[in-house]
């Protein structure tokens, strides 16, 4: 099963090595020498994290118990369990958010994502590498991100847009023996298109078996989420910022990031692109050469420009939509566009037309 097409892990690859080096060398800067990756990671988490941690500054003297279980688990940490990419098959639609939240170290090294991240080949460097098989990867944060989708409210949103989808624009098989009508009653199963039985149950078996340190890789891919099938069939989901950080607020200002994102659209070329976040639209909004929103609107937040649809002349992209990011409240069936609204275009005659 293919999670990332190739040219698309090529990308992925470089780009984590590109945020790390970022990374590493604005630590060189604030301390006067090139940091060794494992110190590199301490710092990150202690840059990020809740923990007490010792960084590069020396040890602690006040750390309790998981303080330093933390700092254990660290020591033969991969900087690129900080990194995040999805599966990418072509997908029609590309959601663009503003970073990765940072997670709780300790259950997420120990036993959650990151202690899958670190399981992944690392391509024959050590283990505290940014080598790591980014296909793999990508894997992993499949089986995460659908219950993410459905944990910030932002399922109500997804279940509108399947529902406004044009049969041709779904992928094959993502809505199993349905019909447009069908997605369109209330009998439609989110969690079926997001997959999120054989996610949990996925995560629950390797998990288990990684702790056990035996095969993970022996479970039958029909066991687990399929990446052409459903949201991860009709989505590329990514980030504006790809490292983990503890709000938009926390992304570094000296990184440029834009440049890598724009390149990132250009690949995927989707019919549709879904901005929702301040930093994401912040982000794309300077974009140039093409321009994916109205110049007009390059000044304005997101908060003034939720639920506008850009019509995209000539670029990778057919439309461009601004949506509230998924963590803020409220309910998301209200982002969905009304087809008779005045001056706007509803997502069925924007869906529609841009699979013709």
């Amino acid at each position: 099963m293919e999670w990332l097409e190739p040219e698309m892990a090529e990308f992925h690859q470089k780009t984590k090595e590109w945020y790390w080096a970022e990374y590493k060398a604005m630590i060189e800067k604030q301390y006067g020498e090139p940091p060794t990756e494992s110190d590199a990671v301490m710092e990150y988490a202690r840059e990020f994290s809740e923990y007490e941690l010792p960084g590069i500054d020396g040890n602690l003297q006040n750390q309790d118990g998981v303080d330093r279980a933390v700092e254990e688990l660290l020591a033969t940490t991969s900087p690129d369990v900080f990194y995040r990419c999805q599966p990418y098959t072509n997908q029609p639609f590309m959601l663009v958010t503003n970073n990765p939240g940072f997670p709780d170290l300790y259950s997420y090294l120990r036993n959650g994502e990151g202690m899958m991240y670190n399981a992944t080949p690392a391509q024959g460097e050590n283990k505290v590498s940014t080598k790591h098989d980014v296909a793999q990867m990508a894997r992993i944060s499949a089986h995460y991100i659908v219950s993410w989708i459905s944990d910030k409210n932002i399922t109500n949103l997804f279940k509108k847009l399947v529902e406004y989808l044009d049969p041709e624009f779904l992928s094959d098989g993502s809505i199993q023996d349905t019909t447009v009508a069908q997605a369109n009653s209330e009998t439609f199963d989110i969690d079926e298109y997001l997959q999120l039985r054989a996610a949990k149950y996925w995560r629950h078996y390797v998990s288990h078996a990684l702790s056990r340190e035996t095969g993970w890789d022996d479970l039958s891919p029909a066991a687990e989420v399929n990446p052409q099938q459903g949201f991860l069939g009709d989505f590329y989901y990514t980030t504006a910022y790809k490292l983990s950080t503890k709000d938009s607020g926390a992304i570094p200002s000296n990184v440029n990031s834009g440049a890598i994102l724009k390149k990132e659209i250009e690949m995927v070329e989707p019919s549709v692109l879904f901005i929702a976040g301040s930093h994401a639209w912040e982000t794309i909004r300077e974009f140039d050469n093409p321009s994916l929103i109205d110049p007009e609107d390059r000044n304005k937040s997101i908060s003034d420009v939720k639920r506008n649809v850009y019509e995209i002349e000539t670029g990778p992209v057919d439309y461009t939509v601004a949506l509230k990011h998924p963590s803020i409240g409220g309910k998301y069936e209200d982002e969905a566009l009304d087809p008779d609204e005045e001056h706007q275009p509803g997502l069925i005659q924007l869906l529609h037309g841009a699979s013709q």
